[in-house]
């Protein structure tokens, strides 16, 4: 019976109640033009097509009314007995909302790191760094290795490590894709390197032609003076305090501070150095 203008009735919605020609209630109070719908409430759902009504009469006045027809948009009405409809702004809306194509969610996808991010975010315990057990969009998850999940869904259980994507579907269930292989880890952006960065990995880039590059992130700490200068502004033997950084170690071996450009930041060739 159901259409896509079909509007299901619930509890203490309004509705156009039309009594029965010959109905013969001398105290229900009629409008004076013939043919006025009534206001009414509806109290009881017995089905979409069916319903307990208070109804109130030209003066106001609640009347109850059991197991009255809904009619939908489109459906005869009955001739000779009650009957109930919805109002047309009402129809209209429903109308409007069938016409309208509803768009499905598009699948997410998560890099091993933006997921164990996202049972970070969890606020679960966690064991050196890593969320032990969480939910992840409504599937239960545990830690297995820190490079190892289980997520339990109906089909079975999946392990999620490095080499995959983890893609959620538009109905919510879960299934995992091959990462673009690169040298110890899958293609990335900037985000995700800097997850890793801040974990104490190592990253590059794929398109960087220099060999055995990569970056790495060093924190702040205070180190022992070595320039003359140093030494004359904090002394002999003090301990100088630096902020975190990057370092590059280039293709000579030598040690550089890094700072990204912004072909860096845009690369989504990033990948962490095994």
């Amino acid at each position: 019976m159901s259409n896509d203008s079909t509007i299901l009735p619930t509890v203490g919605r309004v509705v156009w109640y039309h009594p029965a020609p010959k109905a013969g209630d001398t105290d229900f109070a009629q409008h004076y033009q013939a043919g006025t719908p009534y206001a009414a409430i509806v109290a009881y759902v017995w089905g979409e097509a069916l319903v307990n009504l208070a109804v109130f009469d030209a003066n106001g006045t609640p009347r109850s009314r059991s197991s009255v027809a809904l009619i939908q948009e489109g459906e005869s009405a009955p001739r000779d007995s009650e009957y109930c409809e919805w109002m047309p702004y009402q129809k209209g809306q429903a109308r409007a909302q069938s016409a309208t194509p509803t768009e499905k969610p598009a699948p997410r996808e998560y890099t091993f790191d933006q997921f164990v991010e996202y049972g970070r975010n969890a606020g679960v315990a966690r064991i050196n760094g890593m969320p032990w057990s969480f939910k992840f969009h409504g599937h239960p998850v545990s830690h297995e290795t820190d490079t190892l999940y289980l997520v339990n869904q109906e089909s079975g259980l999946i392990a999620f490590d490095r080499g995959s994507i983890m893609v959620v579907k538009e109905d919510g269930t879960l299934h995992l894709r091959p990462g673009k292989q690169r040298r110890g880890g899958i293609d990335l952006d900037f985000g995700d390197a800097l997850t890793h960065l801040r974990q104490g990995r190592r990253v590059a880039r794929s398109g960087w032609n220099g060999k055995g590059m990569f970056v790495y992130h060093v924190p702040a700490a205070s180190y022992p003076v070595q320039t003359g200068a140093a030494k004359e502004y904090f002394g002999e033997g003090a301990m100088v305090p630096y902020s975190a950084y990057f370092a590059l170690k280039g293709v000579d071996g030598a040690v550089s501070t890094w700072v990204p450009s912004i072909n860096d930041c845009l690369a989504e060739d990033w990948m962490v150095v095994a």
